[in-house]
C-alpha cells in the first residue's frame, strides 16, 4: 500500500511493508511540519531526505530497478534521482548495473571505502612571522 507525502513542492510515496526510511516517525514529523507551516527546519538536510526516498524505493537488497521505476516510486524529478544515484554509487551505497539499472550495495559499512575528493588547496604564507613584542624571548 502506498500513500503520498508532500515535501516542499515534491510528492513522496511511502511504501508500507518495505524497509521504508520514509516511514520513520521523526522524518514524518519533519515532512508534515514543513508542508503545513512552510517553515524549513534548519537542521534538516533535504538532499539526505531525497536520498532516503530513493533508498525506500528498493523493497529489498536483491531488487534491481531501472532509473524510470525508481523515479516513479519516489516521485522526485528524474534529473535529481539520476544525480543522487550517481552520488550514492560513488559512495558505494547503490551499485549501477548495465542499462541504467541499480540495486542496493550489500556491504558492511566498515568495508565501504570513503569517496575520494580532490584535496583543497591551501594558501601558504611565505612571509616570516615576527613574535609579539611582549612575548618571552627564546634563546
Amino acid at each position: 500500500m502506498r500513500r503520498q507525502i508532500p515535501l516542499e513542492g515534491h510528492v513522496m510515496e511511502e511504501m508500507q511493508g518495505s524497509h521504508d526510511l520514509a516511514g520513520d516517525a521523526g522524518l514524518q514529523a519533519h515532512l508534515s511540519a514543513g508542508a503545513e507551516h512552510q517553515q524549513r527546519d534548519p537542521y534538516l538536510v533535504k538532499s539526505v531526505v531525497h536520498a532516503s526516498q530513493i533508498l525506500a524505493a528498493f523493497h529489498d537488497t536483491s531488487e534491481v530497478l531501472p532509473l524510470k521505476e525508481i523515479v516513479r516510486r519516489c516521485g522526485l524529478p528524474k534529473s535529481m534521482v539520476f544525480r543522487l544515484l550517481y552520488t550514492m554509487s560513488t559512495c558505494h551505497i547503490v551499485e549501477k548495473l548495465q542499462s541504467n539499472r541499480y540495486h542496493l550495495a550489500a556491504r558492511p559499512a566498515d568495508e565501504t571505502p570513503a569517496p575520494t575528493a580532490a584535496p583543497k588547496k591551501r594558501r601558504v604564507s611565505t612571509a616570516r612571522q615576527e613574535p609579539p613584542k611582549d612575548a618571552p624571548h627564546a634563546g
